[in-house]
Formats: structure tokens, C-alpha cells, sequence
């Protein structure tokens, strides 16, 4: 944050203009050991939590 105002660089300033498209928050997760329980009967309902998070932090960009 500079001057009260986001500052994106790289990737996420492609994203934020329409030139690449984001990952599924889901596909960044299987891409890591370290949250495979979140793909478990019992954590199902995290990711779309956790995507619904992101995208609306997004939308405030």
C-alpha cells in the first residue's frame, strides 16, 4: 500500500488488468503437500470458504 492505494506488481497486476487469469484457489492447494487434510471429508467446506475470501479481496482491488 502506498499512499493509501494498492500497489500491484507482477503477476498480480496482469491478473488485475484481464491479461492472465487467476488459479482456483483449489488448484494452488493440491499443488501442496502441506494442505492436503483441506481435501479431506472432513475440511470440505474450507476451500470454497477460502475462495470466497479471495475473491472478494479481489473485487475490492
Amino acid at each position: 500500500v502506498e499512499n493509501n492505494e494498492y500497489r500491484l506488481t507482477g503477476l498480480s497486476k496482469l491478473i488485475a488488468d484481464g491479461k492472465k487469469e487467476k488459479l482456483p484457489v483449489e488448484e494452488y492447494l493440491k499443488m501442496q503437500g502441506r494442505f492436503k487434510h483441506l481435501f479431506t471429508e472432513k475440511y470440505k467446506n474450507i476451500i470454497p470458504e477460502i475462495q470466497s475470501r479471495i475473491d472478494r479481496d479481489w473485487a475490492i482491488l
